[in-house]
């Protein structure tokens, strides 16, 4: 199973869903329901995936990605907008522009340390 991350403007709230993803996963909206402003695949890490982000879910975690009150969830972002670097799906410069909106609104030290480490070697 994979959990999602749902994050609404000023809110978040996980979903859990019980079935087996294999692939690409598109959100799309279901009657009844807003539509996130961005979706976050394995909330806690508890499947072995690289998580891409689509493009609407990078824009909004470029300017919101403080919002988000869980720690766990936070440092899978980064992680993931790293990995996005590394694979070549963004630019470094989109990373840099993360950590330069980002870094000042960051309370944990784990995730600082991280991220600085991250933008030294997306410099380089």
């Amino acid at each position: 199973w994979y959990s999602f991350f749902f994050f609404f403007n000023d809110t978040a709230t996980t979903e859990i869903y019980t079935r087996s993803i294999v692939g690409s996963v598109r959100c799309v909206q279901e009657t009844g329901f807003n539509t996130p402003i961005a979706t976050y695949l394995n909330i806690n890490d508890f499947a072995y995936c690289k998580v891409h982000l689509d493009p609407t879910s990078i824009s909004a975690f470029l300017t919101g990605l403080n919002k988000i009150e869980d720690v766990m969830t936070r440092l899978m972002i980064w992680q993931s907008f790293w990995d996005m670097v590394i694979d070549g799906k963004i630019s470094s410069m989109v990373f840099l522009q993360l950590i330069l909106s980002m870094v000042p609104l960051e309370s944990n030290e784990f995730i600082l340390t991280g991220a600085l480490h991250f933008a030294e070697t997306a410099t380089r």
